[in-house]
């Protein structure tokens, strides 16, 4: 497998709670050529390159709502609602339901009862933390709908992130891979896992349609992605 030369232009696309801002501190350390992607939806080129980092979708969401939620509770996200009362709206919104839980398996636990009822209240709620909506298919969607196989160059999974960037870029990074995520991590009951794993679903589509590209483009991803049982190594 060719590695990735600095000198070789591509696109970085960062999904968010992945262990994407070690993978760009490196990347920039390095003077590597690439435009960045980050919440923001890749531009499609016919002849363009792609690096993509991922993650087991129902750990991406833990981090997420672990991180928003020491933003909020440090004080260190705060809006003025006299600028803009529709955005205050709705980071408020996002604070209270984060701070109603005390964590993100009590969370997801309560979607089994609205999901047998056919209401999705909780489903609607969550979609306004940080990360939670900006996900794999919102990135990735129409991109692997419009380019080759042979375009991703790259993928590195979080959960062997610096094996995967070694094997890819040929040297380990220097930088230590931010663990808040891992050290406030929250244990995912097996009905927590179900929970998320419905609503989610589509992100599990995308994951395994991004691993056959990677494979067909000779550079296969180091894990798969089960809605049951996580993040698997390949």
């Amino acid at each position: 497998m060719p590695l990735l030369s600095p000198d070789t232009p591509f696109n970085f696309i960062h999904v968010g709670k992945c262990g994407g801002s070690t993978v760009l501190s490196e990347l920039r350390a390095k003077d590597y050529r690439f435009e960045y992607f980050h919440v923001r939806r890749p531009v499609v080129n016919p002849k363009g390159r792609y690096m993509i980092v991922v993650r087991d979708p129902l750990e991406r969401f833990v981090s997420a709502f672990n991180w928003r939620k020491h933003l909020y509770m440090d004080g260190k996200l705060t809006y003025d609602k006299q600028k803009n009362q529709l955005i205050e709206l709705r980071h408020s919104t996002e604070r209270e339901l984060l701070l109603h839980f005390d964590n993100a398996n009590a969370l997801a636990e309560c979607l089994g009862s609205e999901l047998r009822q056919g209401i999705n209240t909780t489903s609607s709620l969550m979609r306004l933390i940080g990360h939670v909506s900006t996900g794999f298919q919102w990135h990735l969607d129409s991109l692997l709908d419009n380019i080759r196989p042979d375009q991703i160059v790259a993928v590195i999974c979080m959960e062997r992130l610096s094996s995967d960037f070694e094997r890819h870029m040929g040297f380990y990074p220097s930088l230590t891979l931010n663990r808040r995520q891992a050290t406030d991590s929250t244990r995912l009951s097996e009905e927590s896992r179900t929970n998320l794993a419905h609503e989610f679903k589509s992100e599990f589509i995308i994951l395994e349609k991004l691993s056959s590209f990677a494979t067909l483009a000779g550079v296969p991803m180091s894990m798969r992605y089960d809605p049951k049982f996580g993040a698997i190594p390949n």
